[in-house]
């Protein structure tokens, strides 16, 4: 038995639900939180230089590891500061747990100013699949429970929780028979990871999958977050049915697969498309919807989802409540022994990326370096733009895991999300390939990624509209000690430039 604070609660039940890095710029008011983390033999802190930056390295840590990221921010400015990185994990889909202190218990209803407070309570909620107050010492441990449970349930997403001062500071008696009461076994604490569907929503799907001639497979929402639903990308890479991947797919691949942004880029899609006769929608998000729009609203569509609230309600499309590995077992055979198939729409791929990459045809020789040289379990970030297009245009079917990083609502989210990436996927060589502009957002996070000595190599793409940006990143770069190299306009990367190594470096491509 011994005295508590509410801090060293928060801290073991983040320790128990398998936190081991929580990113965070420090403040008083999680000095209990910040202390029991200290003294805690398996958690380490990542301090980066923007609370902005802190969930957007969280969302990194999610995407490669599978576990959700920890982002933990300050009253007022901090929460400010971190909304756009959350709504980040919001719109990709990332399981991405945020903690921040509140005022005092008393002030929060009616709001009182105090502690730089900005009436936080109403900030969270449309941004994050559960946002809750902690007002209750004992409530502490299962309302993390709850916040990670939600995180990866069915549609996964960004949580959010609240803790007043009074209660991260007050201290009680931990006996262990209410140990016991407070932490259940674990295990009890975690969603189901099967939910087998409807057996007649099932049936009639693979009655209409018989039908198809040309199906095609949309992998978006997180489909390919490390661990989630392993059994159904081996199914598609045993099967071979045409994969499309979105933006929010985390990292998805496998063979016959091609990434949505080339088809948004190219001119010809409406009647590439209209060669399907039907697509299974893996987990439905904007990309995902645009493909359909793109090819004709009339289609048919199977759409699977394991949150009932995801599934559009439309003439023509067919939905299956359940997960997608419990639908592979169901039908997933149905869609396979179409190679002639699968060989034309492969061809077609291959013709709209050649299009699609023309405004980046001088990445070609850097890229082709990464698709030579990176291996299963690497991982490549590819930031928004003229980067993300040259990755989607050049590595349809690579053995290496690519993020689309988009900066619809954190602009330069790349650097912080390799950062996250490195850290939650040790071992793996992480490349980030960015243009200056968008590495300049968030440069000062360099700095961690030096001090923590990471794997992880930047590819920054320098072209006519910003020479000077991506000059001074490199500058910056070679002032923390990063090895920096210059890449002529056209040149592929050394050979062995990414072999394992023991620390950060930064090439400068230029683009000519």
């Amino acid at each position: 038995m011994k005295l508590v604070t509410g801090g060293e609660l928060l801290a073991m039940a983040l320790a128990r639900q398998g936190a081991r890095h929580v990113f965070s710029i420090s403040g008083g008011q999680l000095a209990t939180v910040y202390d029991a983390m200290g003294r805690h033999p398996d958690m380490e802190v990542v301090t980066p230089r923007c609370e902005t930056s802190a969930p957007l390295m969280a969302c990194g840590y999610a995407a490669a590891s599978g576990r959700p990221g920890v982002s933990m921010t300050t009253v007022g400015a901090g929460v400010v500061y971190e909304a756009a990185g959350l709504l980040y994990a919001w719109q990709n889909y990332l399981p991405v747990m945020s903690v921040a202190p509140q005022v005092q218990s008393w002030k929060i209803r009616p709001f009182q100013e105090s502690l730089q407070a900005c009436g936080q309570d109403e900030l969270y909620p449309p941004m994050t699949r559960f946002a809750a107050i902690g007002h209750h010492w004992d409530r502490v441990p299962s309302l993390v429970d709850h916040a990670f449970r939600e995180a990866v349930a069915g549609v996964p997403g960004p949580v959010h929780l609240d803790f007043p001062v009074d209660v991260l500071f007050a201290r009680k008696f931990l006996t262990e028979k209410r140990r016991a009461r407070l932490f259940p076994p674990v295990e009890h604490t975690r969603a189901p990871a099967s939910v087998p569907g409807d057996p007649a929503a099932l049936r009639e799907a693979a009655a209409l999958l018989k039908t198809w001639k040309q199906p095609v497979v949309i992998l978006g929402q997180s489909m390919g977050l490390a661990g989630r639903f392993p059994g159904v990308l081996d199914s598609l890479a045993e099967l071979g049915p045409p994969v499309v991947t979105t933006r929010a797919s985390s990292g998805a691949y496998g063979p016959r697969a091609g990434q949505s942004l080339v088809l948004f880029r190219s001119p010809g899609v409406r009647g590439f498309l209209e060669q399907a006769d039907g697509f299974v929608v893996l987990g439905m998000d904007p990309d995902a919807a645009q493909i359909l729009d793109l090819a004709r609203r009339n289609l048919a569509v199977i759409q699977v989802e394991t949150d009932p609230r995801a599934l559009v309600r439309r003439s023509g499309y067919l939905s299956v409540q359940a997960d997608p590995e419990s639908a592979a077992r169901a039908w997933m055979s149905k869609i396979g022994g179409r190679k002639n198939w699968s060989r034309i729409f492969s061809a077609g791929l291959r013709t709209l990326a050649a299009g699609a990459a023309g405004p980046v045809s001088g990445l070609a020789p850097a890229m082709g370096s990464l698709a030579r040289d990176l291996a299963v379990g690497d991982i490549l970030v590819a930031e928004d733009g003229r980067a993300a297009l040259a990755a989607a245009s050049f590595l349809a079917s690579v053995p290496f895991r690519t993020f689309l990083t988009q900066g619809r609502a954190a602009a330069g989210a790349g650097l912080p999300f390799a950062v996250g990436a490195a850290l939650g996927s040790p071992g793996a060589r992480v490349v980030l390939a960015a243009d200056g502009e968008s590495l300049f957002h968030h440069l000062r996070e360099l700095f961690p990624a030096a001090c923590l000595n990471l794997d992880l190599t930047i590819l920054c793409v320098d072209s006519d509209g910003e020479p000077g940006i991506s000059g001074e990143a490199a500058r910056a770069a070679a002032a923390l000690g990063w090895p920096v190299e210059e890449l002529a306009p056209g040149a592929a990367l050394p050979p062995g430039s990414l072999a394992p190594k023991t620390g950060p470096c930064f090439f400068r491509v230029m683009e000519g």
